[in-house]
């Protein structure tokens, strides 16, 4: 078992923010990924490039939560072949992956089948797990990351986070010329 390592920095980092359609940023050694518009491969390019930057700085693993939007299309294949790399790069840090999906019904059960895909394509490496909202998954993230990555994060501070990054990422852009 690894030791538990200091308290880390609870401020949330934004690493790419486009607002209306996606973000990704960091609380310590969580990723945070919010997704209100299809995966494309040039946005999960970017995630790539997020993960890569927080692996890099926690070497000794990080976790991760994705929050889709109802009704977002499913990732291109582009997309989902960066997801894979990034699955299979990391995979053996990998701490917990939690995903959100704020939606039910046909939609949330064909985004839990591709979940289930990259799980399966990437060597089933890491612990997955799907909730339909995020006091769902703040209810178990927490400890089960410590246990994984022996770094403690608060769930009120994972939750913060998650929606503060929320709400930036559904703001949309001025109109140009607007102050």
């Amino acid at each position: 078992m690894k030791p538990a390592v200091a308290a880390p920095d609870l401020a949330l980092r934004v690493s790419h923010l486009h607002p209306g359609q996606y973000a990704f940023g960091s609380l310590a050694n969580v990723s945070i990924s919010i997704w209100l518009c299809q995966a494309t491969e040039p946005a999960a390019s970017e995630m790539k490039a997020s993960v890569d930057e927080i692996m890099a700085r926690y070497p000794n693993g990080a976790s991760a939560i994705l929050w889709l939007s109802a009704g977002t299309e499913l990732p291109t294949a582009g997309a989902r072949k960066h997801f894979v790399d990034i699955l299979r790069t990391h995979g053996s840090a990998a701490g917990e992956v939690g995903a959100v999906l704020a939606g039910g019904g046909f939609w949330a059960s064909a985004v839990r089948a591709m979940l289930t895909g990259l799980k399966l394509a990437s060597a089933g490496t890491v612990n997955f797990r799907v909730e339909g909202d995020l006091e769902s998954l703040i209810a178990w993230f927490p400890d089960a990351h410590f246990s994984r990555t022996r770094v403690h994060v608060p769930g009120a501070a994972l939750a913060k986070a998650v929606t503060d990054l929320l709400a930036r990422t559904r703001q949309q852009d001025p109109a140009p010329g607007s102050p």
